[in-house]
């Protein structure tokens, strides 16, 4: 059954680790223009809590996968994880 669990998290994971990258490019777009104007840092802005979302689902999916893995880790154990993933804006 943990097997099962592990697989499913890891499929899960995949379509959440491309919109996060997607979201990432949007990111470092956005803000490669808003030096140009601040106008172009209110799209980064509104989907700001797209992003959240992202990072909480990707971070509870490893936190599940580690967890029932062996790997005894805490939640902020799995946002830091999933924050190692992408490059400091």
């Amino acid at each position: 059954m943990k097997l099962i669990i592990i697989l499913l998290c890891s499929i899960l994971e995949i379509p959440f680790i491309i919109l996060a990258w997607i979201d990432y490019y949007w990111n470092l777009l956005c803000k490669s223009l808003s030096g140009i104007s601040i106008i172009f840092a209110l799209p980064s802005i509104v989907t700001m809590p797209i992003t959240w979302v992202h990072g909480l689902t990707l971070a509870t999916l490893i936190y599940i996968k580690q967890n029932l893995s062996g790997n005894e880790i805490t939640y902020s154990d799995a946002i830091l994880i999933n924050l190692s993933r992408f490059p400091e804006l």
